[in-house]
């Protein structure tokens, strides 16, 4: 089975550490609002499917 909490985690993990590597000038700036963006999109996808995903799992074990 795909682990997609994994998947989210490690992209996750890669845009803020992308993120953090940034040196803080203004030029950045447009660069660090859209990964900041595209970790809000990403949560609110997650959060939207992980209950439907942990319901499907709980049916798939009884």
């Amino acid at each position: 089975m795909t682990d997609y909490r994994a998947m989210y985690l490690a992209l996750t993990r890669g845009i803020l550490d992308a993120k953090d590597l940034l040196p803080m000038i203004p030029e950045n700036n447009a660069a660090g609002f859209r990964l900041n963006q595209a970790m809000q999109e990403a949560e609110e996808i997650y959060m939207e499917t992980a209950d439907d995903e942990d319901e499907k799992d709980e049916k798939d074990e009884d």
